[in-house]
């Protein structure tokens, strides 16, 4: 176990270096201090393991990048997301219209059969059971990441599909 001293002494000093990896990955800097902050949460938490490892800097760097590569793939997921803006359809009187919406569902139903079952099961967890992506990641044993790039290919599969219809 390493004690909070050495902790304290072989770590902090890396803060430094740690916020410019970040700043240059993220852009950003309240994003940079958010990982960086992170980071050592996961350090501390991990400090059992650290006596083992040979460099500790290049292990700080290392996971500093790969967590700033996380907080950009959900983020490029939550932007796919939002661009993705859901069809609303107002009810209507006009049976002509209910009929068109009636076959746009059966369409999309059918092409959502054709999907690969984790994106089904994704897809279908997500936008019609309204799960969360926690909840999600729980039911399937996938990570977040993984949920949200199966349900960003399956819309954007459904999506391309339905417009050759």
């Amino acid at each position: 176990m390493m004690p909070t001293s050495l902790f304290k002494q072989l770590l902090l000093p890396l803060y430094p270096r740690l916020q410019r990896v970040a700043l240059r990955l993220l852009g950003n800097v309240e994003d940079a201090e958010d990982i960086v902050q992170e980071v050592y949460m996961k350090l501390w938490s991990k400090r059992d393991a650290l006596p083992d490892v040979q460099d500790v800097e290049a292990y700080c760097v290392t996971l500093t990048k790969n967590m700033c590569i996380d907080r950009l793939r959900i983020a490029e997921a939550d932007k796919a997301d939002v661009d993705e803006v859901p069809i609303m359809l107002a009810a209507t009187d006009d049976v002509e219209a209910q009929v068109e919406r009636h076959d746009a569902v059966e369409q999309v139903k059918q092409i959502i059969e054709t999907l690969p079952e984790h994106q089904q099961q994704v897809i279908t967890l997500r936008d019609i059971e309204d799960c969360s992506f926690e909840e999600i990641a729980e039911q399937t044993g996938l990570t977040a990441v993984n949920v949200r790039m199966l349900l960003s290919r399956a819309r954007k599969t459904i999506r391309e599909r339905f417009k050759k219809l």
